[in-house]
């Protein structure tokens, strides 16, 4: 958070008298009357005029039936939600405007403005804190300075959140340690004049960030630079997508796979998740319910995407690849109860056995010099759980061989 957007935080959000200029009011809403921004007696002084400070912490929710003056200060706190139903919220006054959204279950619900650009919010600096919402339904959002998430608080819905500092600033100018999703649509994050955003979370909540796209076909795009490596977290669902038009590096960053209740993952089928001109790096971990109560998935890195795709029967430590390591896996467990997928129960009975042995053959990572999967299954045979200790050594032995070659 930029040294001018904390100390303006603070002096609206915790001293609101002193926030307004000397030249403009500071107006507190009551909601004395009705519901609606521009009825006079709904404010201790009167509706909110160019340059003024509006706070808005106590009473009913507002809803807007005109477009707002071009505020100083608009600071709405303490649960309250706001409606632009339709028309415009201006913190935009001489370049040096603030819009504030403090506190658990503060939200603004803003929809497209009717007029040139469909702006629903134009603001200069924006700060969304404290379990405090920004909820879009299209339209475009105008930040012209900077914005900050701060932990639990976020952005959702869809639409275009139009960044519009220049790029020689020196810090992000979009810093987020909540959470940006979409829902409901495509939301897009674009820098018009170019300019960086942190993604993950700053200082100490660095690795906090978030970004989210789980609903239906929903997409997420980030059509900026990124100031660091992401090392925060992404959360996709099977069917969405996180785009970004500049390379993605990632470090130490967790993925959580949401598969919904209706959907079917098929295995060996890659569910494309994140698409940059350029991934560098991994996930460090990936969160998700297992298919099926037991099927681990894979993240699989490809230079312009990362997918992920549900681990094929014998593919013990889910890394895409049937071969020697899970062979040995499950030799080691051989005959033994009490198992998991990771040890070489392939079929979630609880033992590693012939049926195991059986799926690992079908799914062998294909090399050119050994066996297909196909001639591994004909040689076994489905013989008796005694033979298998011979079968196993004869495993071994091609098993040393691949990783002599290695």
């Amino acid at each position: 958070m930029s040294t001018r957007l904390i100390a303006s935080f603070a002096c609206c959000a915790f001293a609101l008298a002193s926030a307004a200029p000397s030249d403009a009011a500071t107006r507190t809403w009551t909601g004395t009357i009705d519901s609606y921004w521009d009825t006079p007696g709904n404010w201790d002084t009167g509706v909110p005029q160019t340059g003024d400070a509006a706070i808005l912490n106590a009473g009913p929710n507002i809803e807007l039936k005109d477009s707002t003056a071009s505020l100083d200060t608009f600071n709405i706190s303490n649960g309250l939600t706001l409606s632009t139903r339709g028309y415009r919220l201006k913190a935009n006054n001489s370049n040096e405007g603030l819009l504030v959204i403090d506190g658990t279950g503060t939200t603004v619900f803003t929809q497209p403005a009717i007029g040139v650009f469909s702006l629903a919010i134009d603001t200069d600096d924006m700060l969304i804190a404290n379990g405090a919402r920004l909820d879009m339904a299209d339209g475009i959002v105008q930040v012209d300075d900077q914005l900050t998430i701060g932990a639990n608080g976020s952005i959702t819905g869809f639409g275009t959140l139009d960044m519009r500092n220049d790029a020689a600033r020196p810090e992000p100018i979009l810093a987020n340690s909540g959470t940006i999703e979409a829902i409901g649509g495509s939301l897009q994050i674009d820098t018009v004049n170019g300019g960086q955003l942190d993604l993950d979370g700053t200082g100490a909540e660095d690795g906090q960030g978030t970004l989210a796209v789980t609903q239906n076909t929903d997409t997420l795009t980030i059509d900026a630079t990124l100031s660091d490596t992401f090392n925060g977290h992404m959360s996709v669902g099977m069917g969405n997508t996180i785009a970004f038009t500049q390379p993605l590096a990632l470090s130490n960053a967790t993925l959580s796979f949401v598969v919904g209740p209706e959907d079917t993952p098929q295995p060996g089928t890659p569910y494309t998740v994140i698409t940059a001109p350029l991934v560098l790096g991994s996930f460090g971990s990936i969160l998700a319910d297992p298919y099926n109560g037991h099927i681990p998935y894979v993240t699989r890195v490809m230079t312009d995407r990362i997918e992920i795709i549900t681990a094929t029967e014998g593919d013990a430590n889910a890394d895409g690849q049937t071969d020697s390591i899970d062979l040995t896996t499950l030799a080691s467990h051989w005959n033994t109860s009490g198992n998991t997928w990771s040890q070489g129960d392939f079929n979630n009975d609880g033992w590693v056995d012939s049926i195991d042995l059986y799926l690992l053959s079908r799914n062998w990572s294909a090399d050119p010099q050994e066996p297909s999967s196909l001639s591994w299954i004909d040689a076994l045979d489905v013989p008796e759980p005694a033979s298998f200790g011979a079968f196993l050594i004869g495993l071994g032995t091609l098993a040393g061989r691949r990783c002599t070659r290695r």
